[in-house]
């Protein structure tokens, strides 16, 4: 801790100058982040969702936006089928493959995207919660 020169009493500082300024700009690079996040969190909730996706492409999470006085948690959407998805997704179970391997599940996923927004994990889930117990 720093000490006063004078009679060798402690005058309150536990950081220098120097170190004092560093924090200062420390927090001010800080500031600009987390302004530079709140305004890309806002413009990429405006975008369009891409077969379930957050914009960013890292699929589902629950983000914080943060404001300088709140935090708000902002929901994610559930996916739903079509009822053309549907059809075809049990017309490929009635096949009796099961779940299918990851090659099949794109070529599925494509052809599901041409009736709707639809993601590779989807399409696996869909399989998964389909399966009988």
């Amino acid at each position: 801790m720093e000490r006063g020169s004078q009679n060798g009493e402690y005058d309150g500082r536990v950081m220098t100058e120097e170190q004092m300024e560093i924090l200062r700009k420390q927090i001010a690079m800080y500031a600009v982040i987390c302004g530079q996040l709140v305004s890309h969190e806002s413009l990429s909730s405006k975008l369009p969702v891409s077969s379930g996706m957050n914009p960013t492409g890292g699929g589902y999470f629950d983000s914080i936006v943060a404001s300088p006085s709140t935090y708000k948690i902002s929901h994610r959407h559930r996916w739903t089928p079509t009822s053309m998805q549907l059809q075809i997704f049990e017309s490929i179970y009635e096949e009796g493959s099961g779940t299918p391997k990851p090659q099949r599940i794109k070529e599925i996923m494509m052809e599901l995207s041409q009736h709707g927004q639809v993601m590779d994990k989807n399409v696996y889930n869909w399989f998964q919660n389909r399966r009988p117990r």
